[in-house]
């Protein structure tokens, strides 16, 4: 037995055998000297479009009686755009921790560097356990590692995305 399968017997929490498959891929792919990219397969795509900031783009309104903050009307807009360019095969629903890469390019110097919408375009929408829309990861949260770049580009704004699992060994 290897000082790795040792260490998987040894952990109690670890007895989901696609789990343990998972993890002696790994190793055996950081053994052969492949990179954590080369070990998973990343999910690399492009929106089209300006990304609206939405931190600073909130609209008041009244829902009977009740104000409340909703994404402004140009944020909600490029969300619906933005969820058709999603490739179906970018869709994985992903799980684990994951790290993003984004490459921002807006037609202006004004907008500030804003991935939200971006994120929340990406995640998945479950409501009492049934799927209602499939995304590239069930949710932002798993988000661990961001590397956000602001770019101009007048001609053709977009957001290049790179979406990888992040690698732990145990």
């Amino acid at each position: 037995m290897s000082a790795f399968e040792k260490r998987i017997a040894d952990r109690s929490d670890c007895d989901d055998p696609e789990k343990i498959q998972l993890e002696k891929f790994v190793e055996n792919a950081f053994k052969a000297g492949m990179t954590c990219a080369a070990a998973h397969q990343a999910i690399r795509f492009t929106l089209l479009g300006e990304p609206a900031s939405k931190a600073n783009s909130r609209k008041l309104v009244h829902f009977r009686t009740r104000p409340a903050v909703i994404k402004s009307d140009k944020a909600r807009n490029y969300e619906a755009d933005a969820l058709k360019q999603i490739p179906p095969a970018a869709k994985r629903m992903l799980k684990g921790d994951l790290a993003v890469t984004i490459n921002v390019f807006y037609a202006s110097r004004r907008p500030d560097l804003d991935e939200s919408v971006i994120l929340d375009v990406m995640q998945s929408k479950v409501k009492a356990g049934v799927i209602e829309r499939r995304g590239v990861y069930l949710n932002d949260r798993q988000v661990k590692v961001k590397h956000i770049y602001w770019h101009l580009d007048q001609k053709n704004p977009r957001a290049e995305i790179l979406v990888e699992p992040i690698c732990s060994l145990l």
